[in-house]
């Protein structure tokens, strides 16, 4: 079986060590679109129809379709897996998950959809979970009878934006998050643990509904609750490999990565200005997270208009 090492690619792309061993061991499915082949695609081609996205977690996790005609594709110059809104949709059968659980999404949605992913047929009344990135129901996960759900009825991932979605139950509270380490909404419920053995649908309610439109670029399915520290660290790994700096805000400081001089460290609030810039405008530095303000690169930074910041270093 073939594995993927999820903390020296986390490593390398983040450019230190994360410290992400200890958690390799709890990654239950890995799909990377940049890799569906674990030959990093070069079998596949633009607009080829994708049958198999091998998992990367060493879990034999793969994802599946045999219909021709719900056969997603892969898109070469984004290096992601479309979905058509019409029937597209593949699964793992007999994906095994209890309740508690992290999952992270990277997706561009093209049109509002109802589904990510669905552990059964129906979690509605099936032992399972779904995460949806529309707000009639972001979150739901239900085992041996009793179920916790996150709804805050907000459609709250966007369209036409790559964002980074993530799931998270610890067995007491349920939340869902956006491009950050906090969440966007929590609901609070606590609910067994017990191992559900059942098919794990992706972009569709078991092949037959609820079919979405977009692309897939990334998704990670643990099986433990991650501390915010885990999460911030895997929030940077997708933020900088799918060049989402400027709309990720890791560690949850209030500073987008592109501008933050330690996006895993929340208490870091440094903003870094590292090109010319000229402020036309009054911009409240502390309200975005800052701390302080660092001009570097031998950046000229003009101020036009009275501002409220912090102190700068230069």
């Amino acid at each position: 079986v073939e594995k993927v090492d999820l903390s020296d690619s986390v490593d390398t792309q983040i450019g230190e060590l994360s410290g992400l061993n200890s958690i390799e061991d709890n990654l239950k499915l890995w799909l990377d679109a940049t890799n569906i082949d674990l030959a990093k695609n070069i079998t596949l081609i633009n607009n080829d129809t994708v049958n198999q996205w091998n998992d990367l977690s060493g879990n034999s996790n793969n994802m599946i379709q045999s219909n021709n005609d719900s056969k997603p594709s892969y898109v070469s110059a984004s290096n992601g897996v479309d979905f058509d809104g019409t029937n597209d949709s593949m699964k793992v059968t007999d994906f095994e998950l209890g309740s508690i659980m992290t999952t992270f999404v990277v997706s561009k949605l093209d049109a509002t959809s109802s589904i990510f992913l669905e552990h059964s047929i129906d979690t509605n009344s099936n032992s399972g979970f779904y995460f949806s990135p529309e707000g009639t129901g972001n979150g739901l996960i239900r085992n041996s009878g009793s179920y916790v759900l996150s709804m805050d009825r907000n459609s709250w991932f966007g369209i036409g934006q790559t964002n980074v979605g993530i799931l998270k139950y610890d067995g007491t509270e349920l939340s869902y998050h956006k491009n950050s380490v906090n969440a966007a909404f929590t609901n609070p419920g606590t609910i067994s643990n017990v191992t559900i053995t059942d098919d794990l649908y992706l972009f569709s309610r078991a092949e037959s509904q609820y079919f979405g439109n977009g692309q897939i670029f990334e998704i990670l399915i643990f099986n433990n609750a991650l501390t915010d520290t885990e999460i911030t660290k895997v929030n940077y790994y997708l933020s900088k490999k799918w060049g989402l700096e400027s709309s990720m805000d890791s560690d949850g400081d209030g500073i987008k990565d592109t501008y933050d001089k330690d996006p895993i460290d929340a208490t870091n609030r440094v903003y870094v200005i590292d090109t010319n810039t000229t402020l036309t405008s009054t911009v409240n530095f502390t309200s975005m997270g800052a701390s302080e303000i660092e001009v570097t690169n031998n950046a000229v930074l003009t101020i036009q208009a009275d501002m409220t910041f912090p102190t700068v270093n230069i």
